[in-house]
């Protein structure tokens, strides 16, 4: 039996194993010899709970949702707050995208799949 748990969705990762089966983060992240998180002795490994991470390595951001939020508010960086980036999110909020520079600068990295989340997991379409 496995006493190391993944976390990032607390399930157990199996002796010799680099990387989380459910949710793919690397071993290294772990924390040994502690019990999962657990709401009532039910453990929420593999749903919504969990944010439903991907095995692939890529986001679990909505890509087309990205491009909305991008177009109609990217100037306040509220894509930057969905995507998990909060202290982007502050500054575009604080410099209008820093003047529309930046703005104009994240379309490019957000449709070439370089636009990566708060976790530095790409958000692919």
């Amino acid at each position: 039996m496995s006493n190391k748990f993944c976390s990032s969705c607390g399930n157990a990762i199996g002796t010799g194993k680099n990387f989380c089966e459910n949710c793919g983060v690397p071993v290294e992240g772990t924390n040994q010899n502690t019990q999962p998180n657990n709401i009532g002795n039910v453990q929420y490994a593999n749903s919504a709970i969990s944010g439903g991470m991907r095995t692939d390595g890529a986001s679990d951001k909505s890509f087309i949702a990205l491009i909305i939020l991008w177009f109609f508010w990217g100037i306040l960086g509220i894509h930057h707050f969905y995507a998990g980036n909060a202290g982007k999110g502050v500054l575009y909020l604080c410099t209008f995208g820093c003047l529309g520079i930046g703005w104009f600068i994240d379309f490019f990295l957000i449709v070439s799949g370089n636009y990566k989340d708060g976790l530095v997991r790409p958000i692919n379409s």
